[in-house]
């Protein structure tokens, strides 16, 4: 454990844009209408999503390690599945505002860390959340160094507050989690090998990005 205690504040503003992947443009899967016909859910017409972005936060060091970040960020032409068309498209402005608090410290040979995200994601002129964006997520991790170079490593992840809708009409039915535990062991060549157990409800299982 370090005790040496350091106080960091950062700022920063950035622009960015990503442009859409060559399966949500040309992708020419056919899907069932249901009247005899079919579809495709890409979208030849889509255009480059670019952001502009704030930040500011702090991060600390002593017996732990820490850090809190605040951000706001307008992304113009957001590309995202449209329910309407059951296609990719550009649906516009939309606002990302959160906040990313993160600790972790070390134990002898014990490092658990804690990670909590509270984003709000919205077209703009509306107050209601994107869908399949969660409102929380919360993440819990722990690693442990072993006998014979051995280490173990396991992490749970809860997230809440996500609608399967742009309306916000149909909640999610259950908060999503995960889990998983994955052990390494490295020799005196630094080559490694890797066994990993996942765990979580019935699909979808994933994961959550900021779009």
């Amino acid at each position: 454990m370090n005790d040496a205690r350091t106080l960091s504040v950062f700022g920063q503003v950035s622009r960015a844009f990503k442009a859409p992947t060559l399966e949500q443009l040309f992708d020419p899967r056919p899907y069932p209408d249901f009247r005899g016909g079919t579809f495709t859910i890409s979208n030849p017409r889509l255009v480059p999503q670019r952001a502009t972005s704030i930040e500011a936060g702090m991060s600390g060091s002593g017996p732990a390690r820490w850090s809190l970040v605040a951000y706001r960020a307008r992304v113009d032409d957001e590309i995202d599945f449209d329910v309407r068309t059951f296609s990719y498209a550009n649906i516009g402005e939309s606002r990302h505002t959160g906040l990313e608090v993160q600790g972790e410290t070390t134990w002898g040979r014990f490092s658990p860390s804690v990670s909590y995200v509270l984003s709000r994601v919205t077209e703009a002129g509306s107050d209601r959340q994107l869908k399949n964006v969660p409102r929380h997520r919360l993440s819990f991790a722990a690693g442990v160094e072993l006998p014979w170079r051995l280490h173990a490593y396991a992490r749970f992840e809860h997230s809440a507050g996500a609608f399967l809708d742009d309306d916000n009409a149909i909640r999610t039915s259950t908060p999503s989690s995960s889990s998983s535990v994955e052990t390494s062991a490295v020799n005196r060549l630094s080559s490694a090998s890797t066994s990993r157990w996942e765990a979580c409800p019935p699909p979808p299982c994933s994961s959550w990005p900021i779009s």
